[in-house]
């Protein structure tokens, strides 16, 4: 019974469609009872009497209206939009220009330091390749070197002379390592 009732309705609704069908496919024929009653298409150089509920002949007329109006309007809409400043691009712009400006700073640091590394990597070698002179620091005395002072060419404090190396040498791994 329910597989009836069902086979019923797909078929009632199977007519309806093709009743449907069929109208919309008499309407669109045109009818030629009075050549005077009917209206031109509007489309591009059509000359064929319109379709009853509609300005064109066919959908091709409408489509072909329809993309010229486009092709006619686009390239005036193209030019304004071209002549218009769009905030989000020119945002852009600015924030590049920012972040080359920082990157062109940063190349500029890292050339410093790099010039500074090498600077103490010099001072380093030289002050390695220095022979110590056990017997002038020893004929000299202990209390005459605590008022002699060097300055350390990392962080720029005054040194005993007889600790600037390594003092110096813990600067630079510490300048190295930050």
């Amino acid at each position: 019974k329910k597989s009836d009732k069902k086979k019923d309705e797909k078929y009632r609704r199977h007519k309806q469609k093709q009743k449907h069908k069929d109208k919309t496919k008499h309407s669109e024929r045109v009818e030629y009872k009075d050549p005077s009653s009917l209206r031109q298409c509007l489309g591009p150089t059509c000359i064929q009497p319109a379709r009853t509920s509609s300005k064109y002949c066919s959908d091709d007329c409408g489509m072909k209206l329809a993309a010229n109006r486009i092709y006619e309007i686009l390239p005036q809409r193209i030019q304004q939009w071209q002549q218009s400043p769009c905030i989000a691009e020119e945002h852009g712009k600015k924030l590049l220009e920012k972040i080359r400006r920082d990157q062109q700073q940063a190349r500029m640091r890292l050339q410093e330091m790099e010039r500074r590394f090498h600077d103490l990597e010099a001072i380093i070698s030289r002050a390695k390749q220095n022979a110590i002179k056990e017997d002038e620091e020893n004929s000299e005395g202990d209390g005459d070197d605590t008022d002699f002072q060097i300055f350390c060419v990392s962080c720029g404090h005054p040194i005993n002379p007889k600790v600037a190396l390594r003092h110096m040498e813990r600067c630079y791994a510490k300048i190295g390592r930050a």
